[in-house]
């Protein structure tokens, strides 16, 4: 496994984000390599979406619109990579069988149900996070960042065993990763977002934290009955599921002063 901390951090940026970086062309960076960089990754893409949503507010825009900003730039920063995951995802569950559903998958064409999932799925998020600027921009910058973090490191959860669909480079690597790699990346998720959460304390987060894993359990059991195994899109559907459990702790917690 490789163990230069920064190029792994190179590598997942460029994995998962547009940015350009510093990446060896002879060598392939698993997800098991990357995972401890992703904490960094997810703080950085929320931070480009929190200064988005700064900007809004000082600009006066409404927090629907300043939301909307916000989120459009976490996207754009990502190139759409969990959008288009999420997308082929249940684009292949509208399909009769595991055979009709892998192609739908890797059909280029977008279906019905894949664009219904999008639509929905940006709209929640947006919406949830409108409502968490009623607390406050501090508030609301918190939720997105920590939201941003935490969406990514928990990924985890569907890398640890399990099937993997033919053909699915990216879940067979996920197959090999070690409680080693897993602990320290849940250990820097939780460094990297413990000082957030004392500026503004949101009590909801630790209880959405439980109910992230439950869903990331269940969608894997959904995986792998649908698509006979956990692939990319999947991980892909992970990302934007927890992102908007978290983002809706952070709503919740501005709607009842939690």
């Amino acid at each position: 496994m490789q163990t230069d901390p920064v190029a792994r951090f190179f590598a997942a940026l460029t994995f998962f984000t547009i940015l350009p970086g510093p990446r060896p062309a002879h060598e392939r960076y698993t997800l098991e390599a990357m995972a401890p960089a992703l904490p960094f990754v997810g703080l950085l893409i929320g931070a480009c979406g929190a200064t988005l949503l700064a900007i809004g507010s000082f600009l006066f825009l409404s927090a629907p619109l300043a939301a909307l900003i916000a989120i459009a730039g976490m996207v754009a920063l990502t190139g759409a990579l969990h959008e288009d995951g999420l997308a082929d995802f249940f684009d292949g569950l509208g399909a009769h069988d595991q055979k009709a559903r892998a192609a739908a998958v890797h059909d280029p064409r977008l279906g019905a149900f894949g664009v219904l999932a999008l639509v929905f799925a940006l709209a929640l998020r947006v919406a949830l996070l409108a409502v968490a600027i009623r607390a406050g921009l501090l508030h609301a910058t918190v939720t997105l960042l920590v939201a941003s973090v935490w969406s990514r490191a928990p990924l985890i959860v569907l890398a640890k065993g399990g099937q993997t669909p033919p053909g699915s480079r990216l879940a067979a690597d996920c197959a090999t990763f070690d409680k080693k790699s897993a602990g320290l990346t849940l250990v820097l998720a939780a460094l990297v977002t413990f000082p957030l959460i004392l500026m503004t304390p949101i009590l909801l987060f630790p209880a959405s934290l439980l109910v992230v894993s439950l869903a990331l359990a269940g969608l894997r059991r959904v995986a792998q009955k649908a698509y006979g195994g956990v692939g990319g899109d999947t991980y892909g559907t992970a990302q934007q599921i927890s992102e908007t459990i978290l983002l809706a702790a952070g709503a919740m917690a501005a709607a009842h002063g939690l």
